[in-house]
């Protein structure tokens, strides 16, 4: 607890509840509550890390963050970014996100009140979203999470922006001595430092954590630049994941926020830590997205990234610039790639510059390029000439659908390219494509694996057959010139809402 009233303190964990779907019985472990006032000295032991609440987030699935909100007299108070042992229990979510024995990430849930109503912001889908996800269609739970979020006040999380764990405080002067010795690994009852490079280091990684909690909210409102998250993120040079989702379609209703736009990609491609191993972004639907903004995104993946997901379904604004850039900004130490572009306004020369970026070392490719209407043998040809190279490439999964330009020997120059080093194909289909025979899809299953009698002997005909008459495989499409990077937002003046006057609380 911080410096809230009880009742919002009680509200925020009833929403918590209710949104995380958790049972009834489910513990929350509240310091206020769990340690006895009258002697304290019984539950927080010299040693920080032999404190209650240590042993209580050890336990813990993850941290709930109650912040109080404004009021007419201080403004956004946020308390607990003041208080020392809430910024070493903050601490502590990153801490135990790496220890190796953790079964699941430890989660950092925020919750606050605005206009007398609890509002939250996840860590992450909840299950119910991830079910959605899943089992109704994809971007449902997405929205449903962006929805509910959009009550919450974003100014109350500012101050979490700037944290400075030196400066934060503590009832009684011996507890902030301990911890920040502890966090400096300095005798407990000693001075502490004023300055240390682990402060530094905490300071930094929670500013981030909480950059990326707001991230959406902040572009929906055009606040990325004013609040400063993409240098706050750039800054975590600690952080190896990151994972953020985000879409200008509102799927529950089917309309469009037009939010999202080159600009917004360029600050996330400023953002990138410089570190990263592993980077999933789920930005589909943003229909103001085009080459410039893709090309901005791909600039700033590091070179350190080693798994890539990155969906940009239905950003119908970018075509082969956008597609050039991306594959030119591939690191090449990347070994799992998982694209996913349908209904994307790119070509042949498109599918050939993501192409020739590929990596040799990929190990692992997943390739959606579903409803690309523009897509014919030489978008296809050239995809294949790339696979034949990639001597580590062991999983592949190249999804077509709906490619009316492709044809059979399209098809067949694809299924040409594929490296002797595969060993799962399962994901592989061409569906939809009318140019496609039946005998050119019953050729790509025998190749795939699938198979029926008198089946192989029928596709080394066909193969054939598709060859004679002077007919030869097409060639592969080359790439067109990258696409310049967009620049990111830049900050704009806010209007600052004066709170409104809460009702008095008989007693």
């Amino acid at each position: 607890m911080g410096g809230e009233r009880q009742i919002d303190f009680v509200a925020c964990v009833a929403r918590h509840v209710a949104v995380r779907g958790t049972s009834e019985d489910a513990p929350y472990w509240t310091c206020a509550y769990a340690n006895r006032q009258h002697s304290l000295s019984n539950d927080v032991a010299p040693n920080p890390r032999d404190s209650s609440f240590y042993k209580a987030i050890q336990l813990s699935q993850g941290v709930l963050l109650v912040l109080d909100g404004d009021t007419p007299e201080t403004g956004p108070a946020a308390t607990p970014f003041t208080r020392i042992w809430c910024a070493f229990e903050e601490s502590i979510s990153f801490e135990e996100n790496e220890s190796v024995g953790r079964c699941g990430p430890m989660l950092l849930d925020i919750a606050s009140v605005a206009e007398d109503k609890a509002e939250l912001i996840t860590d992450g889908l909840t299950e119910e979203e991830q079910r959605m996800e899943k089992e109704e269609f994809r971007g449902r739970g997405m929205a449903t999470k962006a929805n509910r979020e959009q009550g919450f006040p974003l100014a109350v999380i500012e101050k979490g922006l700037t944290l400075r764990l030196e400066l934060a405080e503590a009832s009684m002067e011996v507890d902030k001595k301990r911890i920040m010795n502890c966090l400096s690994g300095n005798p407990l009852d000693g001075d502490y430092p004023k300055e240390h490079p682990k402060y530094d280091e905490i300071n930094i990684r929670l500013r981030a954590r909480f950059a990326i909690a707001v991230w959406e909210k902040a572009v929906f409102h055009g606040l990325v630049a004013n609040m400063n998250l993409p240098a706050t993120l750039a800054a975590d040079r600690w952080r190896e994941h990151l994972a953020l989702e985000m879409s200008d379609k509102n799927l529950l209703v089917g309309t469009y926020f037009h939010h999202v736009t080159d600009a917004s990609f360029a600050s996330l491609g400023k953002g990138m830590p410089p570190r990263l191993r592993a980077l999933r972004l789920v930005v589909p639907e943003c229909k103001r997205v085009g080459d410039a903004g893709v090309a901005a995104l791909a600039a700033g993946f590091p070179p350190t990234l080693e798994r890539l997901q990155l969906d940009l379904s239905a950003c119908g604004g970018f075509g082969d610039a956008g597609c050039a850039a991306l594959g030119k900004g591939l690191p090449c130490g990347l070994r799992e790639l998982e694209l996913r572009l349908s209904n994307c306004a790119f070509g042949d020369a498109g599918l050939a510059g993501i192409a020739a970026g590929l990596p040799d070392a990929l190990e692992s490719l997943t390739l959606d390029v579903k409803s690309i209407p523009a897509l014919t043998d030489a978008g296809a040809a050239a995809l294949g000439k790339s696979l034949a190279s990639k001597a580590s490439l062991h999983t592949l999964a190249v999804q077509l659908f709906k490619s009316e330009g492709l044809t059979d020997l399209g098809l067949i120059a694809l299924s040409n390219g594929y490296p002797a080093s595969l060993d799962d194909i399962a994901g592989n289909y061409c569906l939809g494509c009318p140019n496609v025979s039946k005998e050119g899809m019953l050729n790509f299953g025998s190749f795939l694996g699938l198979s029926a009698p008198g089946m192989a002997g029928m596709c080394a005909d066909f193969v054939s057959g598709a060859l004679a008459d002077g007919r030869q495989l097409p060639l592969p499409a080359e790439p067109v010139e990258p696409g310049v990077p967009a620049e990111p937002d830049e900050p704009r003046p806010v209007e600052k809402v004066k709170p409104k006057t809460k009702s008095a609380v008989k007693k």
